[in-house]
């Protein structure tokens, strides 16, 4: 197992409550990666929920609500400057 893994949980389509969509995991090896696949996701429909970042298969730290949703912002303004 790597020190470092991200995990993200996300739904394939955006879903208000009390509707609920299917929620899936996706790991990485990077923060990095994952918010790439966040503005991928975000330009398909998706919606990322939350990621969290484990060490050595512990909790570490959770990104998610409005911190989330800058890194996703700040990755997706990298991503329309290349």
């Amino acid at each position: 197992m790597a020190n470092i893994l991200f995990v993200l949980s996300y739904t394939k389509t955006k879903a208000a409550p009390p509707a609920s969509s299917i929620e899936y995991e996706k790991t990485f090896p990077t923060l990095d990666s994952a918010l790439r696949f966040c503005v991928q996701l975000a330009e398909l429909g998706g919606e990322a929920l939350y990621i969290i970042k484990l060490l050595r298969g512990v909790e570490d730290t959770v990104f998610e609500g409005g911190t989330l949703a800058r890194a996703i912002e700040r990755q997706q303004a990298r991503h329309e400057a290349a």
